[in-house]
């Protein structure tokens, strides 16, 4: 069965063409739990205790992985999601004009002398350094003083001259040079800076003079890397992964788990997302206005608070449940939030997608979904892309920090996370889900790094 269509199921009322769906904010229930305090923890096990998430019939199972079936549908289901992006209507991009010099005689002296003189005042001022004279140097090479003085200052700061000429400015790294640098270099250390880069470079390449950090960040996003190695690069921060984070084993393990998941979902399966994130409330701005020689001061108490926020998103867009923790979250808390979650899905048949944290017990949480007749499904390790929760509190987050600059009390801050969290609509979470299927699983299933 086509992809496309295995939304019809049990839970495809909800989902059937989502891009034609109204913006509707998400109206959530936040509950508060203090974890710092005697007798919080154990409140939220009496509230939870009296919730009844048994059903009736056939306990369900995780299917066996059939790879290549989900290989086969999640490729056609990019190719249609590609088909369409093709066939949307795009403001036509303006055409980019290059900015003209406004000193073009400057430049053509810049440029009027050949790479065969400087080669010639390169040799001689080797040959006789500061014995010569400027003058005699511009009678031998037949250029101005002036000329001869910027090419001293080059030959003793860059050590050759042949690169200077503008002309050939765009020639400064080779092909080869770019390609060792692409394949070779920045694989190696990632976190290499340009200075190393240059340093390599000049090491691998004797001929080749140091060149500056500009050059270097000027090859790195330009299409000549493109060219040589297939790629170009950018500076991003950085993102935690182990070191068997891409290993033969655990991408396996990821094809494994979104078989399962896709099949799952093509059974009529809701496909519900939930993981927990933290916010420490220190995290405030440090940077703030004043006048010129005046120091800029702020009257606001960092204070290092911390908080968790348990979540459930799913397929159709809502945001069911989400649970604020003062304190450190523990695998009794999670499960009393799981049992939470199963209760808001007694109606729908449900697959759960989550990590596998410490405080995600996979058996007590096996056991509950069998209570409950549904499913449970542990992600791969160091496979965050594939969790659609992981991108939702990425925006979250960004929300809430346009607003909050400082901890301004709990009641505030928790109308801080309402607020911002029911900003984000239902397309906007279907659009992430949207996003994991068509651009993520392709990329698990063709064993990509990720």
């Amino acid at each position: 069965m086509a992809y496309q269509n295995k939304h019809l199921n049990t839970h495809s009322q909800k989902c059937i063409s989502c891009e034609a769906m109204p913006i509707v904010p998400n109206e959530i229930d936040m509950r508060y739990i203090d974890n710092t305090k005697e007798g919080g923890k154990e409140a939220l096990e009496k509230a939870v205790s009296k919730i009844d998430i048994s059903r009736p019939g056939p306990v369900p199972t995780v299917p066996e992985p059939n790879v290549e079936e989900t290989m086969a549908d999640i490729a056609r289901e990019k190719e249609v999601g590609d088909v369409a992006k093709l066939h949307t209507k795009k403001k036509p991009a303006s055409p980019k004009v290059k900015p003209q010099r406004k000193n073009h005689r400057l430049l053509e002296h810049n440029n009027k002398y050949s790479q065969e003189q400087r080669d010639l005042f390169e040799r001689l001022y080797l040959q006789h350094k500061r014995k010569w004279s400027a003058a005699t140097y511009a009678e031998k090479v037949h250029v101005t003083r002036e000329t001869i003085y910027s090419w001293t200052h080059i030959l003793n700061t860059k050590k050759t001259l042949k690169y200077c000429n503008r002309s050939v400015y765009q020639e400064i790294l080779t092909v080869e040079e770019l390609r060792y640098l692409g394949d070779e270099i920045i694989p190696e250390n990632n976190m290499i800076t340009q200075e190393q880069m240059a340093e390599k470079l000049h090491a691998a390449f004797p001929d080749l003079p140091i060149v500056s950090t500009s050059t270097i960040c000027r090859y790195l996003k330009s299409p000549l890397m493109e060219e040589a190695c297939g790629r170009d690069y950018s500076l991003k921060v950085t993102s935690q992964r182990g070191p068997n984070a891409n290993s033969d084993s655990n991408k396996a393990l990821r094809i494994e788990r979104v078989s399962q998941l896709y099949q799952l979902i093509g059974k009529g399966y809701l496909w519900v997302s939930i993981d927990e994130t933290h916010w420490v409330t220190n995290s405030m701005r440090t940077r703030g206005w004043s006048k010129v020689g005046e120091k800029a001061f702020s009257t606001e108490i960092s204070q290092r608070t911390p908080f968790s926020c348990l979540t459930s998103i799913d397929y159709s867009g809502k945001v069911t449940c989400c649970d604020v923790v003062k304190g450190p979250v523990d695998a009794d808390i999670f499960t009393a939030f799981f049992k939470q979650v199963l209760e808001r899905y007694k109606s729908e048949t449900c697959v759960f997608f989550m990590d596998n944290c410490a405080i995600h017990k996979k058996d007590v949480l096996q056991d509950m979904c069998g209570e409950a007749k549904q499913v449970v499904l542990f992600n791969a390790p160091y496979t965050q892309e594939v969790n659609p929760i992981e991108f939702f509190f990425s925006i979250w987050k960004y929300q809430i920090s346009k607003e909050m600059f400082h901890f301004p009390g709990l009641d505030k801050f928790l109308d801080y996370l309402k607020t911002s969290v029911q900003a984000i609509d239902h397309s906007t979470i279907r659009a992430i889900f949207t996003h994991v299927e068509r651009q993520v699983f392709p990329l698990v299933m063709a064993k990509k790094d990720l």
